[in-house]
């Protein structure tokens, strides 16, 4: 039987970082959803801008992009996340492209949720958090803008 070490001594990559907590957790009705948010539905969805204290202690360096996780209910406790149409998974809510210093900073975010779930009532935030990620590959994910969709319009 062979055994592989694998990380034995080996510090954290440094492209990726740890977690980042975030307090403070609030949301306000968006007018409209910015430019090239993902709307699955434009009649049955609305856009929520989220803000959070967000604490990053990974070893006092700024961390580049986040990809933020937690869960959102109604009142009735269905989820109210178009990303996370049954509430049973654990996935990225939303991106954060700009720097998160060392310490304590706010951060805002916007996430798409159903009309009706956000009609009932006060939403249910919990368990928020956010993952260090790298900006070049949470660029990737953006939706496409006015020219990539249309090309033409931008000659």
């Amino acid at each position: 039987v062979s055994v592989v070490v694998v990380g034995g001594g080996v510090d954290e990559a440094e492209a990726f970082s740890g977690e980042v907590q975030l307090d403070n957790v609030r949301y306000e009705k968006m007018d409209a959803c910015p430019p090239n948010q993902y709307v699955p539905n434009k009649a049955k969805t609305y856009c929520l801008k989220f803000t959070a204290t967000a604490t990053n202690d990974v070893r006092g360096r700024k961390i580049e992009a986040l990809d933020v996780f937690g869960f959102i209910d109604d009142v009735d406790g269905n989820s109210a996340a178009t990303v996370n149409g049954d509430g049973n998974s654990r996935t990225v809510l939303s991106s954060y492209t700009g720097d998160v210093p060392p310490g304590k900073s706010e951060i805002s975010f916007v996430v798409t949720v159903f009309k009706e779930s956000y009609e009932k009532g006060p939403l249910k935030l919990r368990a928020f958090k956010a993952l260090g990620a790298v900006a070049d590959i949470s660029a990737r994910f953006k939706p496409f803008d006015a020219c990539e969709v249309d090309p033409e319009s931008c000659l």
